[in-house]
Parts: C-alpha cells; structure tokens; sequence
C-alpha cells in the first residue's frame, strides 16, 4: 500500500523498452514508477555510460506553507536525481520540442499542469510517440481537457467529477513481467 496524505492524483505513462536503455538492475520501479522514480528507482538504479535524461517541468507555488510547492520540488528533486547520475533539466513553463528531443522521461509537477495547446500538444505527443516516458504528479493531471489527457497519461483529473482521496492506495498490476514492473 501507498499512504496517500492529501488528495492522490497521479497518472504514469509508460515508458518503451527502448526508454531503459541507460539503466541496468532496476527491479522494475518498484511499486509506482511515480513514486519510485524518485524515492526508490534511481536510488537502486546502475547508469551505464550514458545518464537517465529527465526533464521537470515545474509551476509556480499555488498553496499554504508545505503544499504544492513546485519550485522547491523542481529544487529538490533535481539535486537527487543528479546526485544518482541522471542529467536533469527543469523549466517553470512547458518544454520546447528541443528541450524534449533531448529528454527520456518528462516530469509534471505544476498547477493545471495538463493544460497543454497547440504547438506544446503536438511536441509531447511527438516526445511519447518516440518512446519518452511521461510522469504527472499530483496536480499535474488538471487541465482544462481531461479525455485528451488520459489518452497520453493514462489519467486525469475531471474538474467537477473527480473526487479527493485520502488514505491508502491499493497497486494491482495487470502485467508483472512489463520492464517497468519486473522485479
């Protein structure tokens, strides 16, 4: 179980097989490749010659004193993630296709973060259709087209429709040989 301590949204798109061709001995991102990206992943992970690209793409702080406070988490997170070998990238708007071009996996963590137009919707359908990993945290999947949104996440947040939750969270695998999943 994941203890989920304020209202749990988050949505994972896998990444291809292809995307772990810098990573060796993973043990398959543990139980939620949100979390274990982060807390667990890349802390068990062996970077061959080349590092695991990451790019996060951060907002501005939107809550009270420890809430929603994406600058510090864009802070924060790539100071681990480099400390584990990774190469990482950040941006406090939506990467350009060149940013994205040069980046394995894609971090949201931004307010309305799903809220992604015209040239932006085409540079990341472009980004997941060559195998890049896509990762939303928490209010990352609001936006203002949530069907358009599940189809490249595999899960948003509908304004009006979606429900908080607090609590533990049950993780069931349909396919516990997947390289995200195997251990």
């Amino acid at each position: 179980m994941v203890q989920c301590t304020g209202c749990c949204r988050y949505a994972v798109r896998a990444m291809a097989p292809t995307a772990f061709r810098h990573l060796r001995g993973l043990g398959g991102l543990l139980s939620f490749l949100g979390v274990a990206l982060f807390s667990g992943g890349l802390a068990k992970a062996e970077f061959q010659s080349e590092s695991l690209r990451v790019h996060i793409r951060a907002g501005i702080k939107t809550h009270g004193p420890g809430q929603h406070d994406h600058p510090r988490f864009l802070s924060d997170w790539g100071d681990l993630l480099r400390e584990r070998g990774a190469s990482v990238t950040s941006t406090m708007q939506f990467p350009g296709a060149a940013v994205l071009e040069d980046t394995d996996v894609l971090v949201l963590y931004a307010a309305e973060g799903a809220s992604i137009h015209g040239t932006e919707r085409a540079d990341l359908e472009a980004f997941l259709a060559r195998g890049g990993g896509l990762v939303a945290i928490h209010d990352a999947v609001c936006g203002d087209d949530p069907e358009w949104f599940k189809g490249v996440a595999g899960g948003a947040w509908e304004h009006g429709h979606s429900e908080y939750l607090e609590g533990d969270v049950g993780l069931y695998f349909a396919d516990r040989h997947h390289p995200i999943t195997a251990g």
